[in-house]
């Protein structure tokens, strides 16, 4: 396929993965196959072409015509016209990131319970693992997430007081890299928040399969850290055809960059957390599982520092290459044919002990992409090694939902970390 097509393609997703609010609408009240084939031109592009992107995004179309391809990017030219149209962010006209999960018919939730708590108290009282089965929504509920939706945007709009400028993780080349084009270098960009104190910090790893970096799992996430007083840097870390360990020397990398520029940055380097969605997901618990203190005697004064992370948030996350794997994940990260020896080394919940960080997990129990089985092993491991977690299993949610902005069942996630944030001394009360 020639690339002007592949760059066609993966644009569509992208903008299809996260649509807009009357787009999703349009789809949910036309129910006849005439009204989207008498659409056409101009901006009902996008409606004629609902039925098209919910089989794309259930993998039932693969082999695209010319036609296909010219109508992918004129709804992704509409999309990003009606985004450009839209400065002040209001909460009916952002984008929907549940992938129209709320679109296509599902089964009747059977067998669940209401929202009930599990404590942990080997370690410290204030942690939880928290099973969030979540039965019935109103609209009532509804209403709540999209006030609680306005008030977020509000506070991320006010606490952003500078552009951020991404800067290169490595002063000289990094180690095991292929190639100097743009997308080989990898950067992060900080997002500050304004404080007259130092604020804790957290490195963002977006996810993306270890083959691309996933937009809406980066800056969204800062800007939406930022209102809780938390420094954020979202980091772009090498991706396939980079194996590992080239993603983890970068997340470390970012971690140690954030604490030797502690007071340039206004952050306490005793408060440096990771988060990742995904594959970053299992970035995240890879580096919290696999790190050391520096090399105090090193010239580099970043490498002297330390890049065990404080604290870990993990978001649907691919955790194990041994059990429920995520193979598009583990061929870009391992190869084709990983040996065992090699995705033992790589699945996170062998490598757990009681020095890993307190972790924050959340996942959805229908998620068709990564199964939920890989939070419950990394929950089973870290109980088992007396870490503090927190785990929220929702009953529905497709996967890759971001910050899950507008979708009931989900959409409580950033609620339930920011209290996580706040007992682990993170976030302000």
């Amino acid at each position: 396929m020639p690339h002007d097509r592949e760059t066609s393609i993966e644009e569509f997703r992208d903008a299809v993965n996260m649509p807009l609010k009357e787009l999703a609408d349009w789809l949910q009240t036309s129910e006849s196959k005439d009204a989207r084939q008498k659409s056409g031109g101009g901006e009902s592009t996008g409606h004629e072409s609902g039925r098209m992107i919910v089989d794309i995004l259930d993998n039932k179309k693969t082999d695209y015509t010319d036609d296909d391809i010219d109508q992918m990017r004129r709804v992704t030219g509409y999309i990003h016209r009606h985004l450009a149209q839209r400065p002040n962010g209001d909460v009916a006209d952002t984008r929907w990131r549940h992938s129209f999960d709320e679109l296509r018919p599902r089964p009747a939730q059977e067998g669940l319970t209401p929202e009930h708590h599990v404590q942990n108290t080997d370690r410290q009282d204030w942690t939880t693992s928290t099973i969030s089965s979540i039965t019935q929504i109103g609209s009532t509920s509804g209403k709540m997430a999209v006030n609680r939706n306005a008030a977020r945007i509000t506070r991320m709009r006010s606490a952003m007081t500078t552009a951020p400028q991404p800067i290169q993780l490595w002063s000289a080349d990094a180690p095991d890299l292929i190639g100097t084009a743009p997308e080989d270098i990898p950067l992060l960009t900080p997002y500050l928040p304004g404080s007259a104190s130092p604020t804790s910090a957290i490195v963002i790893c977006p996810g993306g399969g270890y083959q691309r970096r996933a937009d809406h799992e980066g800056e969204p996430v800062a800007r939406w850290l930022n209102p809780l007083g938390v420094a954020a840097f979202v980091v772009d870390y090498r991706v396939a055809p980079h194996r590992h360990p080239a993603p983890l020397l970068d997340a470390q990398r970012a971690i140690r960059t954030v604490r030797a520029n502690a007071e340039t940055w206004n952050v306490d380097p005793q408060r440096v957390g990771v988060l990742g969605s995904s594959a970053g997901g299992h970035l995240a618990a890879t580096t919290a599982t696999q790190w050391d203190h520096g090399d105090p005697d090193h010239a580099d004064p970043v490498a002297r520092q330390g890049c065990r992370p404080d604290l870990v948030i993990l978001c649907y996350p691919v955790i194990s290459f041994l059990h429920a794997s995520h193979v598009g994940s583990m061929t870009n990260l391992l190869g084709e044919s990983p040996s065992l020896g090699e995705r033992r080394a790589q699945s996170a919940e062998l490598n757990v002990t009681p020095e890993t960080p307190p972790v924050f997990l959340w996942h959805t129990a229908d998620d068709e992409a990564v199964d939920v089985e890989n939070s419950l092993v990394f929950a089973s491991a870290l109980r088992r090694h007396g870490v503090p977690f927190a785990l929220h299993v929702l009953p529905s949610g497709a996967h890759g939902l971001g910050l899950a902005e507008g979708h009931t069942e989900a959409g409580i996630w950033p609620d339930l970390c920011s209290g996580f944030l706040r007992r682990s001394g993170f976030a302000q009360e």
